[in-house]
This record gives structure tokens, C-alpha cells and sequence, in this order.
């Protein structure tokens, strides 16, 4: 699994409709940050799930099954 597998399986669920999805990379420190609004992105939507994983061969696995359980991929 590589940051390239991830990206591109993000980018595939960003099309999915109705959820959002948020991804933060933060290279500086060496994280990403995913974030999922279920029903879709609002300002004030309470519901958000996230997902922060350090840019480690485990944490990489970690967020790609994050976003691959959410989707219907």
C-alpha cells in the first residue's frame, strides 16, 4: 500500500455522492487528516468522522481502509 494508492482511492470516493470528503496533508509533520461528512458538507454539520495517521507504511493502510469502509467501491 503507498500514499499513491491512497490518493487515488480518495480522489475516486471525493465523486461519490452524497458524502464529502477531506483530506489534509500536513508534509511538514508528516500526517494526513481525513475527514467524511456523511450526508454531505455543510458549515454547520455536527456529524463528521476523521480519521489523523501519522505518513507510516501502517498508518497509510489504516486511512486507506478508512475511506475504502466508507465507500461502495
Amino acid at each position: 500500500m503507498t500514499l499513491e494508492n491512497l490518493m487515488s482511492l480518495c480522489a475516486i470516493a471525493h465523486e461519490q455522492k452524497p458524502g464529502c470528503w477531506f483530506v489534509n496533508l500536513s508534509g511538514h509533520v508528516n500526517t494526513i487528516s481525513i475527514q467524511y461528512y456523511p450526508t454531505g458538507w455543510t458549515a454547520d454539520e455536527p456529524h463528521c468522522e476523521r480519521l489523523e495517521e501519522s505518513l507510516t507504511p501502517d498508518g497509510i493502510v489504516g486511512l486507506y481502509y478508512f475511506v475504502r469502509n466508507r465507500t461502495t467501491l
